[in-house]
């Protein structure tokens, strides 16, 4: 009988220390997310854009670019390429070519990406032909 009170006693102490601990934790996750202005959890597709978008100018494009190349392309050949930025319908078309290519007069053969100006979202990265 002594043994079955002391085992009950025991799976009350830990199921209190479980309710407890869960309490904390879940106080803390809701004060990480829970800011003004900032909930992760009720966030859907809300939230502030510049009013230029998000890649606002060629040189950020072209910076964008450059990132997503270089683990296709290779530093090496990244410095090895010009570029031409043009924006159509807030989508940036960036296309890169040999500069070995252009003096021998060979059009394509290059990477070639498409950015969404205003969010910023990479919509399609292909090779030239």
């Amino acid at each position: 009988m002594r043994k079955k009170i002391i085992f009950l006693f025991i799976c009350f102490v830990c199921t209190l220390l479980g309710v407890l601990l869960g309490i904390v934790i879940y106080k803390n996750y809701y004060e990480y997310i829970d800011h003004p202005g900032i909930s992760i959890l009720s966030r859907v597709d809300t939230g502030i854009i510049p009013e230029n978008g998000f890649v606002p100018d060629k040189n950020t494009a072209l910076k964008i670019a450059k990132v997503i190349w270089l683990p296709i392309y290779g530093k090496k050949n990244m410095m090895c390429m010009i570029y031409q930025v043009k924006l159509v319908d807030n989508v940036w078309y960036i296309e890169g070519a040999s500069k070995i290519h252009l003096f021998l007069g060979i059009s394509g053969g290059g990477p070639f990406i498409k950015i969404d100006k205003i969010k910023g979202t990479i919509l399609d990265v292909s090779h030239t032909r």
